[in-house]
């Protein structure tokens, strides 16, 4: 296995996987993926992920051409930003020019700093972004240019943003198999990748006690490779009864922080954490890792190997579209059952600095519940930006400027809403490079915290893996404080001081804002999240944790609890009302404020389907590609 995807040398390539310099299946072989020499450096992209598609020699400097997704196939498409190559032959004090001539226009995302990635084998063995780089665009393209000097006989990587190969995917599925079936800790000098997961021991995978991991495979993609569904829950207990979390990644290949961002929170909730035990214990958590796997491999920057931009599929999808077919059909059988809770799906974006979501525009009660997804994401992660949120109607329905005919209603989770009317169908992105700011001196749970969370300056900072990884784990305990308990939830140490707390005031915001300037269009202002000072009373968290969990109540009761309990504030008191009262203690009462159990209902239920009528496309269906 070569080291350019990752694998420790001298260990077995895993099933499946793809051996250097060979994409097995119905297509032809990537043109991108080659080998060339000129003078005395080597330039190499025939390995999992690479892309690179020419180099020419003039004077001191090497122009770089690179590939487009299905490059010299029929399926050709106009992505042309991925590249990955390796360079060695030189000698310390050596020195490159090098100049990609032929990049897609990407001056948004390359004014906020974003620079190429490289690492050097032995020198530099982990992920740095080059010193320097420039672009220049003209005639329709782009010219990306950087320098670098050997600092030693190294074979040298040079990246677009910080890879993740099928080949590193699926070692690390692997590794997870083996620490959860066989209850023996993972070898870290197998999984823990020491040139691309961050340092730190704060960062390594814990495992957890008494979980329930099961590695299945949900279908294969056109070139033969695995789609894998990973089911992930508490050991002994009934798995099918719960309601359930569903993650995705890499619908579009180049994405590579949405990886990371898959990698953080799949470590979280496998993790000995008490919250990821909560969520074990309260949910099943579906997790496909990667849904584009031939993209992937293939070096490929947003589609499949027929050129397909997979994320616009979902409203109609054939089989012809692999794995969006058989992942709807999956979520849309737990539609049905009335079993699924939340969606998501982890992208990267290179225009909106910072992470945020696109969700779907709703209204009442059901936007509130989506707005209170992303300001628990805010409470948990400093990279959070609520502003660049995005919860409008046209956000549902604009044309793709990239995919002529295609529009976001063919995304996962304007489609799956539409299929199902779930509240919570998301999409979680994050910016390649960086953000606005950082949340400073965001609330803390006591006795327990999230790496990477906590920062004395707004000052936004320069992304890399770590950051991602704490977005993933964000996420995970963002869900457990809004559909589940958390005893070690942040809301206390907020402004809302509960879940009740914060549903009511997204209620009573919308209603003074009115419908109409609420719901269409872009988001509503909305207040700020954290408060100025924050100050954690243990004492209250202690008084508000159940001893047993409280069942969980259907979505039409809690909203009645809910419509009832605002409502009572404006009424006066009735004497039968302070006869109750005055029978609490004052820890009850405190308890009954500050409870969000109050609210643990199942608000994202999908509705049911209409009567005699099934939400499963007809078994077998197959239509041409669209």
């Amino acid at each position: 296995v070569s080291s350019p995807c990752g694998a420790p040398e001298g260990n077995a390539t895993p099933p499946g996987a793809m051996e250097e310099g060979t994409v097995e299946g119905a297509y032809p072989p990537p043109v991108a993926q080659m080998q060339c020499t000129r003078g005395k450096f080597l330039f190499r992209s025939d390995f999992c992920s690479g892309n690179l598609r020419g180099v020419e020699q003039v004077g001191s400097q090497f122009l770089l051409t690179i590939g487009a997704d299905c490059e010299d196939t029929p399926f050709q498409a106009h992505a042309k930003s991925w590249f990955y190559f390796s360079v060695s032959g030189g000698k310390k004090g050596d020195k490159l020019s090098l100049s990609i001539i032929n990049m897609a226009k990407q001056k948004n995302l390359f004014s906020m700093g974003h620079r190429p990635v490289m690492r050097a084998e032995p020198s530099t063995p982990r992920w740095v972004h080059v010193p320097s780089c420039a672009l220049r665009s003209s005639d329709g393209a782009a010219r990306l240019s950087w320098d670098y000097e050997f600092l030693g006989e190294d074979v040298v990587y040079f990246a677009f943003a910080v890879p993740y190969s099928m080949l590193e995917v699926q070692l690390f599925m692997n590794q997870l198999e083996q620490c959860f079936t066989t209850h023996r800790p993972a070898d870290d000098s197998l999984w823990f990748f020491k040139h691309l997961h961050p340092p730190g021991d704060d960062w390594v995978l814990r495992p957890g006690h008494n979980v329930s991991f099961v590695r299945t495979q949900l279908c294969k993609s056109l070139d033969g490779n695995p789609v894998e569904l990973l089911r992930i829950s508490a050991a002994g207990e009934d798995a099918a009864a719960k309601q359930v979390i569903f993650v995705s990644s890499r619908v579009h290949p180049g994405e590579t922080p949405g990886q990371f961002m898959m990698f953080g929170f799949l470590t979280f909730v496998l993790s000995s954490d008490p919250r990821a035990e909560a969520l074990r214990r309260r949910f099943e958590i579906l997790v496909v890792p990667v849904l584009n796997p031939d993209g992937v491999t293939r070096g490929h920057y947003r589609t499949n190997v027929r050129g397909q931009n997979l994320n616009r599929a979902y409203d109609d999808p054939t089989e012809m579209q692999e794995a969006v077919f058989h992942v709807k059909r999956l979520l849309l059988e737990l539609a049905e059952q009335r079993r699924l809770l939340v969606y998501t799906d982890l992208h990267a974006h290179a225009n909106k600095r910072g992470a945020f979501f696109l969700g779907n525009c709703l209204r009442g009660e059901p936007h509130a519940w989506n707005v209170a997804l992303a300001r628990m994401m805010a409470l948990n992660s400093p990279h959070f930006d609520l502003d660049h949120c995005s919860f409008s109607a046209a956000g549902m329905h604009t044309a793709d400027k990239y995919d002529p005919g295609m529009t976001k209603e063919g995304s996962g989770r304007v489609a799956i809403y539409a299929a199902t009317g779930l509240y919570n169908a998301v999409t979680m992105e994050v910016n390649y490079a960086t953000g606005r700011a950082v949340t400073a001196n965001l609330p803390q749970a006591p006795g327990v915290d999230l790496p990477g969370s906590l920062f004395e300056r707004k000052a936004p900072v320069l992304y890399d893996v770590s950051h991602w990884t704490q977005i993933g784990q964000a996420l995970a305990v963002s869900i457990l404080d809004l559909h589940g308990h958390n005893c070690h939830s942040v809301l206390p140490a907020s402004q809302y001081g509960s879940l009740h707390g914060l549903i009511s005031t997204l209620l009573k915001h919308s209603k003074n804002r009115g419908q109409e300037d609420v719901f269409v269009g872009e988001p509503c202002a909305v207040p700020p999240v954290v408060p100025e000072t924050v100050e954690v009373c243990t004492g209250c968290i202690a008084a508000r944790a159940p001893k047993k969990p409280e069942p969980l109540r259907t979505r039409s009761a809690s909203n009645g609890a809910l419509t009832r309990q605002t409502t009572n504030r404006a009424r006066p008191s009735t004497p039968q009302a302070s006869a109750v009262k005055a029978r609490q203690t004052p820890r009850a009462r405190q308890a009954a404020v500050l409870a969000p159990t109050q609210l643990h209902f199942p608000a994202g239920h999908a509705r049911p389907p209409r009567r005699g009528r099934s939400l499963l496309p007809p078994a077998g269906r197959s239509r041409g590609a669209s």
